[in-house]
């Protein structure tokens, strides 16, 4: 970013405004070792461009560095990389005679929460707890400057429960999904299905002190899953997933799927209540894999669809043999638009990122040759890793792959306030990705995370800015200053750097002529950024919150 000097002492910072740049794969890093085939797979970003992965792994598992041993049948790594792909750290979860499996990852504060599923016993740092019937869900929170585990809970039953996505208020609590048999216990809740070998979705909220607070369960007599759930700053929670036949949300919401699986997008408030429901899918198999949110409240759902699909009013065609989807919902759940891509095989898009200017990363796979809204990408041979990137009204900004002959599969993705991406899967054999090259061990699976750069992460200075603000570092406040505006009206956001929308109001043009106050007197230490919308585009500059 470029900063000049003023007089008076006072630093205004000119904004930035995304210019097309072709993609390029900044670096990428191979975990040495054995990892399990579509094991799961999750990144989180903290406030300062550091990365955090989870995912499951087998006897020995490599870090740069840093050297882990499973003891356990199965067990879940997490490690911290810096912004440039340098490992800080890597730690584990687990036990002997046991199975770990990971699920989702988030950051909140200083803090990093894992969810996940283990059967007989897990340790995380010196804490164990051990299961009550075959696979319980498991939550922890570690400290992101060494990775230790300040906590570690468990939930579930008699049968086989799993820990699938996680989010956080910034600084409050943690949301948790998944599904599990029977009954399971949540704290002091305790939730009960109608039979014991299918499953129900759960939704339950921790407090940061890993104390359950409520718990709350959506499905029918068959099996449905909760895949992944996103907290908005107001409150609002947004789980997908799927369910089969018939599925209650709430107390009395019920949705019927068409055929088989169909996904589904249900929004709750912070203490667990029902808000709304959508459903979407057709004759074949349709799941929701990720969910973000813009900084204006709208939903982003990623998934795949297995046939013809109806998402509300919108009609979407696969591509013979199912196709990943991305889809577009306002805050109160109507369809704003459904983007197909893909081949003739299946295809998949098993997470979506949002940043803070409405633009949405997705990764999963391709099977062969695809198309994306008209761009052809070519396959390898099997499952290819890939990424694209789509601007807040659904059109396709770029797509890239990498893969080899093997299953080369994306699993996590998650934007950064710069533009660029990170992405992070599975792969079997060698897989290049730009100039940097990982390898599996021979015949068996490894985990990957890349840095992905270009596209719209290019910044040019606009030398008709339509704000400056100083100072920066500021303490209590912040006074925007504002030129070449001719909106009446026109929107002003404060955004934490991974996209959390902290406060946003509209100002009028008379306004604006003598500038604005922004009190920023509660505001925690940290970056964040600074985001004016007019007729003539977001305009967004970071600026840092130091208080004396």
């Amino acid at each position: 970013m470029k900063f000049r000097a003023m007089l008076a002492s006072l630093i205004l910072l000119t904004c930035q405004l995304a210019v097309s740049q072709p993609t390029t794969w900044v670096w990428a890093e191979g975990m040495g070792g054995k990892s399990n085939y579509d094991g799961n797979v999750d990144l989180a970003r903290d406030a300062s461009g550091n990365i955090y992965v989870t995912g499951d792994f087998v006897g020995t598992k490599t870090f740069g560095p840093y050297s882990l041993l499973a003891t356990g049948f199965n067990e879940v790594f997490v490690a911290k990389f810096d912004p440039s792909g340098v490992c800080l750290w890597a730690v584990k979860a687990g036990a002997n005679f046991s199975s770990t499996f990971a699920g989702g990852i988030t950051v909140s504060g200083n803090k990093l929460f894992i969810v996940g599923s283990f059967a007989n016993t897990i340790t995380c740092g010196g804490i164990s707890q051990t299961s009550t019937g075959g696979q319980d869900v498991y939550v922890a929170q570690l400290e992101l400057a060494t990775g230790a585990c300040n906590w570690l809970v468990k939930a579930g039953g008699n049968y086989d429960d799993k820990g699938m996505g996680i989010t956080a208020e910034n600084g409050g609590g943690i949301f948790i999904t998944g599904n599990y048999v029977s009954n399971a216990t949540f704290g002091t809740t305790t939730l009960t299905t109608t039979s014991l070998v299918d499953a129900n979705i759960f939704l339950s909220k921790f407090d940061t002190g890993g104390n359950c607070l409520w718990a709350v369960k959506a499905g029918g007599p068959t099996t449905d899953l909760g895949y992944a759930v996103e907290q908005l700053p107001g409150g609002s929670v947004f789980v997908t997933g799927y369910y089969q036949g018939t599925a209650t949300f709430g107390t009395s919401t019920t949705i019927t799927s068409i055929n088989n699986y169909d996904c589904f997008l249900a929004r709750y408030d912070g203490s667990g209540n029902l808000s709304w429901v959508q459903t979407g899918g057709g004759k074949g198999n349709d799941v929701g894999y990720g969910v973000s949110h813009d900084a204006t409240g709208n939903i982003y759902v990623s998934g795949f669809i297995g046939d013809t699909a109806n998402f509300g009013p919108i009609n979407v065609y696969d591509n013979e043999y199912g196709s990943l989807i991305i889809a577009k919902y306002t805050n109160g759940g109507i369809p704003v638009w459904v983007k197909t891509a893909g081949g003739f095989i299946d295809d998949v898009a098993f997470d979506i990122s949002t940043d803070a200017v409405g633009s949405s990363y997705i990764t999963g796979y391709i099977n062969g040759n695809a198309n994306f809204s008209g761009t052809p990408v070519t396959g390898v041979v099997s499952h290819d890793a890939y990424a694209a990137k789509y601007d807040t009204n659904g059109g396709l900004k770029w797509v890239t792959r990498a893969g080899s002959t093997g299953f080369d599969r994306g699993k996590a993705i998650v934007a950064d306030t710069q533009g660029f991406c990170y992405v992070a899967g599975e792969f079997a054999n060698n897989v290049t990705f730009g100039t940097n090259t990982v390898s599996a061990p021979s015949g068996e699976w490894g985990v990957f995370v890349a840095r992905l750069g270009g596209g719209t992460v290019s910044v040019n200075e606009v030398k008709d800015a339509p704000f400056s603000f100083y100072p920066n570092p500021a303490n209590d406040k912040v006074i925007l200053k504002f030129s070449n505006i001719t909106d009446v009206v026109f929107t002003l956001d404060l955004l934490s750097v991974d996209g959390r929308m902290i406060t946003s109001f509209q100002l009028s043009q008379n306004e604006a002529k003598n500038g604005y106050e922004l009190n920023t007197t509660s505001l925690p230490n940290g970056n964040y950024l600074i985001n004016v919308n007019t007729s003539k585009g977001n305009f967004s500059s970071p600026i840092l919150i130091r208080h004396n």
